[in-house]
């Protein structure tokens, strides 16, 4: 197996040449180019390849589908997605993967310079065409990576794949989900942080948004406001802000925590935060909560296996209607759709939000209506994470391929569906 290795310059159709670390050998690295088309069931693109020590080798395509959104006045074949920190394996699957022991605790980056991207699709007819290809850039336009940040609230190592240890960059992004705003900027959720972020329409970070009381990022080369409930913070290890959504209006930005709080425990309750940030003042910030199902109830998902509580995630979200969403809630195998109703939403009181993982009484979970389920369904590839409300009730899904180390294709499926059941 071989893992294909991501070009973070994105210099559109060139190859570069790069040696993998601890290793003698040399590899070809690729990029998409515009104009590139694929089919909608199969949008891998080749990235490169990289050899171990070992001499074993891993191969991975492009993880385009870990977000997708539609930006309003575009058509209804027109979409963005993106990727999130680039090709990771984790230490406690090193042997399993590339059979051999690197590190105890932490993610290997094979690729460290890798740059979180945004790329821009035009559906024609079954097939998908890139046609924007989008680095993310700090305040100098230098392309950011997505190497672990070195956070007060966050400590989690970073490895070359020779073993020897990554330094900590201010500048890393674990970008997990998107939204476009009717200029072309981009809104974007990371799990370090976990932070929110603004992004111009060129890719510049414009100001990244972080826990009260989270440290380490002061070096950054581009704005940081510390704005954000700081009880979040306490997020569990690689279950950050994972959905985000901007009303119709572009007055609100909706945000998730993909999983309940480490507050103290992820694993022991259903109860999820849910935010409505008003983009005028960020210190205005609305906290509901929202309730995961069981996961008995995620059929597919439970054929092999009985799954737990901590197992079911809230992986994207867009918005229908202003302070109306649709929440995408799953497993892996079963995803299904919610509509959420913040209308009429009753907050989180202030006395119960320190306890809403061991104690909620007193607080009104949010009214959701089931409109999708991919249970009966045949053909949806696993972890769909990224939803594009295309409008008329036609919505885009795209899949996390993990960069295909384990195989995975990237798979789009276009859906209509009744929102208002």
């Amino acid at each position: 197996m071989k893992l294909n290795i991501l070009n973070s310059s994105f210099l559109l159709g060139t190859l570069l040449l790069v040696t993998g670390c601890g290793t003698n050998s040399t590899e070809k690295l690729s990029t998409p180019k515009v104009g590139q088309i694929k089919p909608m069931s199969n949008l891998d693109f080749t990235l490169g390849t990289i050899t171990f020590s070992n001499n074993f080798e891993l191969n991975a395509t492009w993880g385009m589908g870990s977000a997708a959104a539609h930006k309003a006045g575009d058509n209804d074949k027109t979409f963005y997605t993106m990727t999130d920190r680039g090709v990771n394996i984790k230490c406690k699957d090193d042997v399993a993967v590339i059979g051999i022991d690197i590190c105890a605790k932490g993610k290997i980056f094979p690729f460290p310079k890798f740059t979180p991207t945004i790329m821009k699709f035009e559906i024609d007819g079954t097939n998908a065409k890139v046609t924007k290809v989008i680095s993310i850039k700090d305040k100098d336009a230098k392309p950011m990576t997505g190497v672990s940040n070195p956070l007060s609230n966050f400590t989690e190592k970073a490895y070359n794949i020779d073993g020897s240890t990554l330094a900590y960059d201010t500048n890393g992004l674990d970008a997990e989900a998107l939204a476009v705003m009717a200029d072309g900027s981009f809104w974007i959720s990371d799990e370090y942080a976990p932070s929110i972020a603004h992004i111009s329409a060129e890719g510049i970070m414009l100001e990244r948004l972080i826990p009260k009381g989270v440290t380490g990022l002061e070096n950054a080369n581009y704005n940081v406001k510390s704005v954000l409930p700081a009880i979040i913070a306490k997020r569990h290890e690689n279950r950050g802000i994972e959905s985000i959504a901007i009303s119709p209006n572009e007055q609100f930005l909706y945000f998730s925590i993909q999983s309940p709080l480490d507050n103290p425990d992820y694993s022991k309750t259903p109860n999820v935060r849910l935010y409505k940030m008003d983009l005028n003042n960020y210190n205005d910030i609305k906290e509901y909560l929202y309730v995961e199902d069981n996961p008995a109830t995620f059929i597919k998902d439970n054929v092999s296996k009985t799954r737990k509580q901590k197992d079911v995630k809230i992986s994207e979200m867009t918005a229908l209607d202003n302070d109306i969403l649709m929440v995408l809630e799953r497993v892996s195998a079963t995803t299904k759709l919610y509509r959420v109703d913040l209308r009429n939403a009753i907050e989180i009181p202030i006395n119960i939000s320190n306890t809403l993982e061991t104690n909620s009484v007193g607080a009104t979970a949010l009214p959701k209506v089931k409109i999708f389920d991919t249970d009966s369904l045949e053909g949806y590839p696993n972890k769909i994470e990224g939803i594009a409300n295309l409008g008329g009730g036609k919505f885009l899904l795209i899949n996390d391929n993990d960069f295909g180390i384990k195989g995975d294709k990237t798979v789009m499926k276009v859906i209509n569906i009744n929102v208002n059941p």
